[in-house]
């Protein structure tokens, strides 16, 4: 199931990253699943760390209270946040959180 499969996704993200909705949808083999993230992401469990999810920009995309908490939460992991934007500082880096090849697959890039 895909929500399931997004959700693993971001438990995989580490404190003090962020991926964005399309990010992990293509982490997950979904390249065009960001809307379906959002609805893994509503009914979900507390524990998810789901607000390490962020729109593209990367930007905090939630409004009133949830936004308020998503604010508040990455500001606890170390973001700065201009307005809804984040700031990154130098140690922040992408997270490089791709599903692991299926066995028996070539690199193309190495297949020239």
């Amino acid at each position: 199931m895909k929500l399931e499969e997004f959700r693993a996704i971001i438990r995989r993200i580490p404190r003090g990253q962020v991926m964005t909705y399309a990010e992990v949808a293509a982490a997950a083999g979904y390249p065009t699943g960001a809307r379906q993230v959002v609805w893994a992401l509503k009914a979900a469990s507390p524990d998810l760390p789901w607000h390490r999810v962020v729109g593209k920009g990367p930007e905090v995309r939630l409004s009133g209270l949830p936004g308020l908490e998503q604010i508040t939460r990455l500001e606890a992991e170390g973001w700065r946040i201009r307005g809804r934007k984040l700031v990154r500082s130098e140690k922040q880096l992408d997270p490089q959180l791709k599903m692991p090849r299926a066995a028996g697959r070539k690199n193309a890039s190495k297949a020239r």
